[in-house]
């Protein structure tokens, strides 16, 4: 090896090792609860030992003790949709619950951590933390300097002005990613006995807990913590990104389109100013420099938020297929940083399913909610009666497997008519808000469906769906599924509708008609309209085109009506619908028979 490249080596090297330093502050402590080896492993799939540093963490309050006086284990759940890079099947998340009742235990129940800061200084303390709908939506940082005493001095202007180290989280079911700077603290830095909780708080000025959806105080709702860091602030921090598509996938054809995002997070000593995005899409046809944009355009939600973004349409020559976009981004401090993003291109198939789900809305109740209570809707795509008496609808939230208690049998005899709707109402109380159901099925037991994320099965019978965890599906006893939000472990297709709000439902395109198998695709957010049996019908199109007299069943009688049309010249024989009734509209249909549909 010469002289020259070896220098050449050694400067990459240096430079890499530059870059590496300016990244990232010290890490003294962290937790992902994600689990290493089998020895640390607890019964519930994650583990409380950090995966860097030392240090222990404990719950406080009502989530430590059972009704019964026994100490309550560590509880895990999905980490998914947090900052944790690991594999969803791979990445865990601390899960507390119950809370207190409901105008008791302000800032007493919570998560305690422990870490020593011996030899450290400027110390930071970061976390992830996700409120359910039903879970306090205020929390209160506090910290110790004794190990005993809990306090928020110093805390004034954090997370906002005059906060004083309580956060308010709005939206349930959504991780945030919270920071707490110590580094203006001495007492702090150097600390054997450093400690800080984060604990459930009444609503500002009152002696109540407020829910992040606006429902009632339920002591069942839940928080979950990870990425638990504790560090030692560096002095300069680099520009970080992170990048996805919403929806994660896209048709073939021309008409298919995505919201590409990459969520940046500033460089710091000093705050990056002059921050340029942009993505390589030559592997789908376009720019190899498109920029991303924080300006509230073309797609991108709000203008500073952090946020760049890019509504992409895909271009009808892409092929299908996986494709990874480089995102490159820099500021004018000349720090870079770089991410991905995943997209699949999918040709959609019209199905031959003659039922399907063809709305849901999971905000029932909710304070600004249209209406008082969750539903699922039915819908008969077919040309012909459908019986679905014995069926069910299943439902569960994002990460949790289908279950018994949250079933509801359709009762025996119950006929779906052609182009009929039928209405479910899934919580067997109504709640406060909102306009009354007026529903073909009230539940009993009856569930409430998750928001913005979560999943509801059509089964052709009353037993829980098993086989629903990767995203598949394909338990034969399902007629039909729907995953919602961007955190839903269980769908069809390529991908999920985008997270619902209060005001929003999962609605199938075409009034119920449209089904290719692929949620993301099939459904978009839209104003509820929940409909029942007493509601007009809705004819759809042949589910098989050749199904030529729609009778939802193809046999040689199709067949015969066929070339009794063709033979006629009648219109109907257009089959290609080229407009022009030839020999070409006889052999595409002799191949759609052949094919069976």
């Amino acid at each position: 090896m010469t002289r020259t490249l070896m220098q050449k080596m050694a400067i990459v090297a240096l430079c890499a090792a530059a870059h590496g330093a300016l990244a990232q502050s010290t890490i003294i402590t962290r937790w992902n609860f994600n689990v290493s080896d089998a020895a640390n492993q607890t019964p519930f799939g994650g583990t409380v030992v950090p995966n860097v540093g030392n240090g222990s963490l404990r719950y406080i309050g009502s989530f430590a003790t059972a009704p019964n006086g026994d100490p309550i284990a560590p509880m895990f759940r999905s980490g998914e949709g947090s900052t944790d890079p690991a594999a969803q099947l791979d990445d865990s998340a601390f899960d507390m619950s119950p809370f207190p009742a409901q105008g008791t235990g302000n800032l007493t129940s919570g998560l305690e951590v422990s870490v020593s800061t011996v030899g450290r200084s400027n110390i930071t303390f970061s976390w992830d933390q996700r409120h359910s709908n039903r879970a306090s939506r205020w929390a209160q940082f506090q910290y110790s300097l004794d190990g005993t005493n809990f306090i928020t001095t110093g805390l004034t202007d954090q997370p906002a002005p005059g906060a004083n180290g309580l956060f308010n989280s709005t939206v349930g079911d959504a991780w945030t990613n919270r920071t707490i700077d110590l580094s203006s603290i001495p007492g702090v830095n150097n600390n054997p006995n450093f400690k800080v909780r984060i604990v459930a708080a009444f609503a500002p000025s009152t002696s109540v807990y407020e829910t992040t959806s606006g429902a009632s105080w339920d002591p069942n709702g839940r928080y979950r913590f990870d990425m638990i860091t504790v560090s030692s602030l560096s002095t300069s921090t680099n520009i970080d990104a992170s990048a996805r598509a919403q929806p994660k996938a896209a048709i073939t054809g021309g008409t298919g389109s995505a919201l590409l995002v990459a969520t940046i997070t500033p460089g710091a000593a000093p705050t990056s100013t002059g921050i340029v995005a942009t993505v390589d899409l030559t592997q789908i046809g376009g720019s190899a420099t498109q920029a991303l944009n924080d300006l509230g355009q073309n797609g991108d939600a709000g203008a500073g938020d952090g946020r760049y973004s890019f509504n992409y349409t895909v271009p009808a020559t892409v092929a299908p297929g996986v494709y990874f976009l480089p995102v490159s981004v820099s500021d004018a401090q000349n720090r870079t940083d770089t991410a991905s993003i995943r997209l699949e291109i999918v040709t959609p198939v019209n199905s031959n399913s003659p039922v399907v789900i063809s709305q849901l809305f999971s905000s029932g109740g909710a304070f600004g909610a249209r209406y008082n209570a969750d539903y699922a809707e039915l819908f008969n795509r077919s040309a012909v009666p459908q019986d679905i008496g014995g069926w069910s609808v299943q439902g569960a939230s994002d990460d949790e497997p289908f279950a018994a208690d949250r079933l509801i049998e359709i009762p025996s005899g119950t006929i779906l008519p052609a182009g009929g709707y039928y209405l479910i109402q899934l919580n067997p109380v109504s709640g406060q808000y909102g306009l009354p159901l007026i529903a073909d099925l009230i539940g009993s037991p009856g569930y409430g469906i998750g928001q913005p994320d979560g999943k509801v099965v059509l089964a052709r019978n009353n037993l829980p769906i098993t086989s629903c965890s990767s995203g598949q599906g394909s338990d034969p006893n399902i007629a039909d599924l729907v995953g919602y939000g961007a955190q839903t472990d269980c769908f069809l297709g390529a991908a999920t509708p985008l997270d619902t709000t209060v005001l929003t439902a999962t609605m199938r395109k075409d009034l119920g008609c449209q089904d290719t198998r692929q949620n993301f695709h099939d459904f978009a957010l839209a104003t509820p309209n929940p409909r029942n049996s007493f509601s007009a019908t809705h004819s759809c199109p042949p589910l098989c085109t050749a199904d030529f007299n729609g009778d939802a069943v193809v046999d040689f009688f199709d067949y015969l009506d066929f070339v009794a049309a063709f033979s006629s010249n009648a219109a109907t024989a257009d089959f290609n619908a080229d407009t022009t009734i030839d020999f070409f509209d006889y052999l595409d249909f002799v191949a759609a028979f052949s094919s069976g549909c």
